[in-house]
């Protein structure tokens, strides 16, 4: 079982136990450095750092940030493999299951982008939009519907960046869309 993604099958199952995971490197405090405590502090470059584990001798070590996508959308097959295009551009990917949950992360703010679903649990696409255009919320939206008709709405149709895609979406032309509501970032 799985969908179809670039003319490619992808499973949607959980990987079994017997996958190995990769590992990632501990880092390790500096020579003499001792624990300092659970309090989180700044590094010298502004990044924050938890010296507990690491002690106050540490010299932190900026990481770009990968922009952010909301993909709020009900059905976890469509989040499986709209997250697969996502992340092999090279963008960070967070999920919402309801228009509730996106809502409240779109409130929260560092997003780039939102690929939002017309019709889901709780708050729909529509509403979600709505709201955004009341608050002021000036964020990229890629719309994905099964609803051709809705495009033509008032608060879509005058939405300044967005682009409406009818269901079933491909990989191309998410991707396409993605592009031209960002600065797509380099693939890592």
């Amino acid at each position: 079982p799985g969908l179809k993604f670039g003319g490619q099958r992808v499973s949607t199952a959980a990987p079994p136990p017997s996958v190995a995971r990769p590992t990632v490197p501990v880092a390790r405090p500096a020579q003499g450095a001792e624990p300092s405590g659970t309090r989180i502090g700044i590094g010298k470059t502004g990044v924050p750092v938890d010296t507990a584990f690491f002690g106050s001798s540490l010299t932190a070590v900026h990481m770009e940030q990968k922009p952010t996508i909301l993909l709020a959308d009900d059905d976890k097959r469509i989040r499986i493999v709209f997250r697969l295009c996502l992340e092999r551009m090279g963008f960070r990917v967070v999920e919402a299951e309801d228009g509730n949950e996106a809502w409240k992360m779109i409130q929260q703010g560092g997003l780039t982008l939102l690929c939002l679903d017309m019709k889901m649990p709780g708050l729909h696409g529509l509403e979600v939009l709505t709201r955004m255009t009341n608050q002021q919320i000036d964020l990229p939206v890629i719309i994905c519907s099964a609803y051709d008709q809705l495009k033509d709405e008032f608060v879509i149709a005058s939405y300044p960046k967005l682009r409406y895609l009818v269901k079933p979406v491909s990989s191309e032309a998410l991707e396409k869309a993605v592009k031209e509501l960002t600065d797509e970032p380099k693939k890592a």
